[in-house]
């Protein structure tokens, strides 16, 4: 088990409307493959704060809104020795809740 600290970034957008999500807090993580396996499986939780950003854009108009909700996630990936990974994530955010894909590389 690995406990840490999480800051994710969200940024959508679509015909004059931008969303930005960013979340940071604590989570845990457990391993369901030995230490020693190339390929590692995992899977955990996180807990923390989230600050959320609309705007849209219609002409020379702005609009915006600016939000702080309390939130969290479940996630599961996979890891290679390599440091490469792969990470399925879903947010339980109030209003923003979202399902997201990530890969990259652990150093």
């Amino acid at each position: 088990v690995l406990y840490g600290v999480y800051l994710d970034g969200t940024t959508k957008s679509n015909d004059g409307l931008e969303f930005r999500v960013i979340g940071l807090g604590g989570q845990i993580r457990t391993y369901f493959t030995p230490a020693i396996a190339p390929t590692k499986f995992y899977g955990g939780l996180g807990l923390g704060v989230y600050f959320a950003r609309a705007e849209a854009r219609v002409g020379n108009l702005t609009v915006s809104d600016d939000d702080t909700e309390f939130g969290g996630k479940l996630f599961a990936g996979v890891e290679l020795n390599s440091g490469f990974f792969g990470e399925a994530d879903y947010q339980l955010i109030d209003d923003f809740d979202g399902f997201n894909l990530s890969i990259g590389y652990r150093f």
